[in-house]
This record gives C-alpha cells, sequence and structure tokens, in this order.
C-alpha cells in the first residue's frame, strides 16, 4: 500500500438562486488526477473506486489516502464500484475480475464458482453495489442482478442493461436501467413495462436509465436523459429541456442522485451540481474569479455523497467546453458560513435567542426591535432554501416571540438537521443557527 499526502485545490464559485443565504461556495479537490468512479463512506474515511489506481482509503479529518493495489490482495485496478456492509466489510466492483471483499485485514476475491455468475474466462464486469436493510449485498453486473446474504448467492433475471439499485427504508428494492425498472419487497416484485410507464404518465422512457434514489416521502426518483418522480401512483417528467430552461445550462446526463435529510434532491450531471426542492431547480456554476464572468468550466460528476456536516462529496471529472481537462478527483463541496456574521454574543437588537436549541417539536424565536421597520423572519435550511416564513409586516419597536413548530410553509413537517433564523429589518440582516431533533 501506499500513504501519500492530501493534494488541494480551493476553489470559489458562486451559487445562482434565489432565496439564498449564501453567496459563495468552497470545493477542495483532492486525489488530483485519479478518476474516481465511485464513493462509500465509513465513518471519517471515504473509499474511493478508481480506474487504473485500484482503491483509496480517504480521510477527510487531514486528507491522507491509502492506496490499495493488486499487490495488497485487490482483484483488480480498474475498480467501478464499492459499498460498505453494516459490518463495516467493504466490497469492491471491478470492472474485469468481478467481486472482491476487505474486512480490514483480509481480502476475498469471489470466483464464478461461488457467485454462480460469469462468463466462460471468469471475468465480470460489476457497475453497481448496494447493501439493504438486512446486509444482503446487491450486485449490478454485466449479466443481469445477484445478490448476497452472507451465505447464499442468487441470480435475478433482468435486463442486461441494468444501470443502478437503491434500497428504501422499508428495504423495497429498486432497480433501473434504460426502460426498465422493477420493484421488489417481502411478499412481491412488479416490473414496471413500457405500457405502465406510459399509462403512469412516464412519457419519456429514456429518463430511466442511469440513477435512481428514494426520497424521505418514499418517492422514487430516477434520472438519465432527464429527472422522473414516482409518488407511488403516478409519475412527474423533468425533461433534460424542462430543466435546461429552469437554470442556465444544460445539466446533461444525471449519473447520480442522492437526498438530503431536508429532502432536498443533489444531482450529479455531466454539466455539474443540481438541487432540487421539488419547486425549483438550483445550479451550482463556477465564475471567472477575477472579472465575475462566467465560464463554461463545470465538472461532470458521476457519483454524490452526503455526510453529516452538510458537506458533499463527489467523483468528478471536469469538462471544458467538449473536450475533459486532466483536473479530476475526489471533491469535496461546502457552504462557507463566514459571510453570514452570526453574532453569539448578548445584543440590543436583532435575534436575542432561540430557545430551546436543540429542539424537537417547536423552538421560540425570542426578537428586539430597536424602531419601528418593515421586518421579516425566515427560517432556512442547510441548503440555503426558505423553508418557512414566520413574518414579514411592518412593526413597532419592542420585544416579540415567535414559534416555529418545525413545519415548512405547506405545514408538512421537516427533517431533523440545522437551520437557520434569518431576521431582516429595514434591510438589515441578522442569523442565528438551530438544531431541529426528530
Amino acid at each position: 500500500m501506499m500513504i501519500n499526502q492530501k493534494i488541494i485545490i480551493n476553489i470559489i464559485i458562486t451559487i445562482c438562486i434565489s432565496q439564498s443565504l449564501f453567496a459563495d461556495i468552497r470545493w477542495e479537490l483532492f486525489l488530483k488526477d485519479i478518476s474516481v468512479n465511485d464513493i462509500a463512506f465509513e465513518g471519517e474515511y471515504i473509499w474511493c473506486a478508481t480506474s487504473q489506481y485500484g482503491v483509496m482509503k480517504f480521510d477527510k479529518r487531514n486528507g491522507d489516502f491509502i492506496k490499495y493495489s493488486i499487490e495488497d490482495g485487490l482483484h483488480d485496478i480498474d475498480i467501478f464500484s464499492v459499498a460498505v456492509d453494516r459490518k463495516g466489510v467493504k466490497w469492491f466492483g471491478g470492472v474485469h475480475y468481478g467481486i472482491c471483499n476487505y474486512d480490514g485485514e483480509h481480502w476475498h476475491r469471489f470466483t464464478k464458482e461461488e457467485t454462480g455468475v460469469g462468463d466462460r474466462s471468469g471475468t465480470l464486469a460489476i457497475y453497481d453495489i448496494t447493501v439493504d436493510n438486512d446486509d444482503v449485498k446487491w450486485f449490478v453486473t454485466e449479466l443481469g442482478v445477484i445478490s448476497f446474504n452472507d451465505t447464499t448467492w442468487k441470480y435475478l433475471q433482468t435486463t442486461p442493461d441494468i444501470a443502478e439499485i437503491n434500497v428504501d427504508k422499508n428495504n423495497t428494492v429498486w432497480i433501473c436501467g434504460g426502460s426498465y425498472l422493477k420493484r421488489i419487497d417481502n411478499e412481491s416484485s412488479h416490473v414496471f413495462s413500457e405500457e405502465d410507464l406510459r399509462k403512469l404518465g412516464f412519457g419519456d422512457l429514456a429518463v430511466c436509465k442511469s440513477t435512481i434514489a428514494i426520497d424521505n416521502n418514499l418517492h422514487v426518483w430516477v434520472g438519465g436523459d432527464g429527472l422522473a418522480q414516482y409518488d407511488g401512483i403516478t409519475w412527474t417528467v423533468y425533461s433534460e429541456e424542462f430543466i435546461s430552461d429552469s437554470i442556465r445550462f444544460n445539466p446533461g446526463y444525471i449519473y447520480s442522485i442522492k437526498v438530503g435529510t431536508d429532502n432536498v434532491k443533489y444531482l450529479g450531471t455531466g454539466s455539474g451540481l443540481i438541487s432540487f426542492d421539488g419547486a425549483e431547480f438550483r445550479e451550482y456554476i463556477f465564475y471567472n474569479d477575477s472579472t465575475g464572468t462566467l465560464k463554461y468550466f463545470t465538472p461532470w460528476i458521476t457519483d454524490i455523497e452526503l455526510d453529516g456536516n452538510g458537506d458533499i462529496w463527489a467523483a468528478v471529472r471536469v469538462n471544458y467546453h467538449d473536450y475533459i481537462v486532466d483536473e479530476y478527483g475526489l471533491v469535496r463541496y461546502y457552504y462557507d458560513y463566514s459571510q453570514m456574521m452570526e453574532d453569539e454574543s448578548p445584543v440590543s437588537f436583532g435575534i436575542q435567542g432561540i430557545y430551546p436549541n436543540p429542539f424537537n417539536t417547536s423552538t421560540t424565536i425570542t426578537v428586539t426591535l430597536p424602531v419601528s421597520c418593515p421586518v421579516s423572519l425566515v427560517i432556512y435550511n442547510l441548503s440555503g432554501q426558505k423553508v418557512r416564513e414566520i413574518v414579514s409586516q411592518s412593526m413597532v419597536s419592542g420585544d416579540y416571540s415567535f414559534v416555529w413548530n418545525g413545519a415548512n410553509d405547506g405545514g408538512s413537517p421537516v427533517s431533523s438537521g440545522l437551520y437557520f433564523a434569518r431576521l431582516n429589518m429595514d434591510g438589515k440582516d441578522t442569523y442565528k443557527k438551530m438544531m431541529l431533533l426528530r
């Protein structure tokens, strides 16, 4: 194995969204010039599946990494997929030589005789690995889907163009690829035929190609040449053209979808990162840092993972116009909160306090207005998206208390996480953080 120090490039970009708390966000580029195909979290570590470099174990705390190759016991240097199961065992899918795992001490390559799947030479490409709630491992292979419960391998007959598997909190397994979509639960399974999808409103079958995710409301999201949502009854389709009309660049192909604790969907595309809160698409665009002029210099994101600190980690290549620049690797995206200038000391005006904090069901925000003026008090999530408008009107000077019940403007409870209260008094903003724990 090889140990090396971090390689970091800091890039300041501007997020183009309405009603955002945040103007500047930052990226750090690690593992520069290493093509990262897939990533998986294990505590403070990120396991990176790479092309030509085997597997990287990356330390989020200091940027150090350990490289594992064939000499260490890895079965292939071209690794396309990685997952960590509930016992902490790491699973790797090779481009050529099938499945391998690592328990922290020993490596094991699974042969064709063990899995029951493979061609005559024993080679097998693994495109995706997912672990369900019962610790069953699911593998997308070039020959179909297989599963392993640590005792028995099972082969599931599917079409050969399966792209990705995901599992919801009820342990329902969803499989997508091409125009193929299948749901598997404990009692039954169902394949959505092309006719089924058309009846459900899934007009553009090409969208159901590349990636699948399940949100906090158990709605299914699939992406490819566009984006589609299934609420259990009907489909809502957002074409590539529709998304392009909502933002300022063509997103291209959607390679990855991840859902935040606030139910915001993050899309890794061939032209950068997009978020969607169910109502509005928002883009993240690089700018020339000297003139502010927009540069068509956007990352090609192939996988996304969200950590508990609000950071987004991405496997990324960078596109410049119509060709790929040799800048790619593992990227960390994080918000720069310094501009918010939150004052934790006692103040004579503005937001005096939030109690209780953290809170479970509701919290009280106390405010002091030194003069009569127009006032707005708004709650935002960690992504800078508006969650709830508490008040917006002209008010006389004095002390006030406002209760937030942990719901959005539509009355629906929001997920656990960090939120911000922004008080605007006659054009001047003050902020306070609060933590909702369900």
